[in-house]
């Protein structure tokens, strides 16, 4: 398992600061951003809609080379059912605007992460050539590792999406102690209006000990959290198996 950059305090600060932003522009400080108004008041143009067909549009009217358009379709067909969204950043030397796509045959529970995360990219200002629904494969090499830049650009992404999802004093009116079992994630989930693997992601890094998840996604599980040595070093084993 690959150990995710950690970012600075300093950059935790600045990301924070920019999701309070335009949560304030979303004028919805104490209440869960809506799909629509996520789109609506989106600094980037957001295509929820049939998804491959409207990324395949998009690259077609894309300044991308023809080998990078290639990789792209190659990625998004590995993904497959597993892609929910997709952002192609701004290209400033050529003027091309920056543009998100998100499966809008999905519950608005299941996109509302997945936006809120491009929009990260988007409102960061990443410069990367794709990014994949926070996928941590990189774009020239389906099995390889993203470079460390990307790893640190999909951290910051997920950060901004969490101070946007999860404000702290809502959180905290939900969540009332740091254990946490199946019945905090549902609660989790149902408050906030996000799927499981949202809330239980939310939940393991918000814990103040080291914590894990394991989350059953179309029959195949997931490991969030902590690894497993560091588990077994601190002698805290909070694991819990969540569908």
């Amino acid at each position: 398992m690959t150990q995710q950059p950690s970012p600075s305090d300093d950059t935790r600060a600045l990301i924070r600061h920019h999701a309070d932003r335009f949560r304030h522009e979303l004028e919805s400080t104490k209440t869960v951003p809506t799909i629509d108004r996520l789109i609506e008041r989106s600094p980037v143009t957001i295509y929820k809609t049939a998804l491959t067909a409207t990324i395949e549009k998009a690259l077609t009217a894309s300044d991308l080379t023809a080998r990078t358009i290639r990789l792209i379709r190659a990625k998004v067909r590995a993904l497959g059912r597993t892609l929910a969204g997709l952002f192609l950043p701004q290209n400033d030397r050529t003027g091309r605007e920056g543009v998100i796509v998100i499966d809008g045959e999905r519950r608005d529970q299941l996109l509302r992460w997945t936006v809120s995360h491009e929009l990260g990219h988007a409102i960061l200002k990443h410069s990367g050539t794709a990014y994949f629904d926070g996928s941590w494969r990189s774009l020239d090499g389906l099995a390889r590792e993203a470079s460390t830049d990307i790893a640190i650009q999909e951290v910051e992404a997920n950060l901004f999406a969490s101070y946007l999802v999860f404000p702290d004093g809502a959180w905290h009116s939900l969540v009332t102690q740091d254990r946490f079992n199946e019945t905090t994630l549902r609660r989790v989930a149902r408050g906030f209006d996000v799927s499981h693997m949202s809330a239980a992601m939310e939940l393991v890094q918000r814990a103040h000990r080291p914590s894990a998840a394991i989350v059953i996604q179309r029959g195949m599980p997931e490991f969030l959290g902590s690894t497993s040595k560091e588990l077994h070093a601190s002698g805290v084993h909070t694991s819990q198996k969540l569908r």
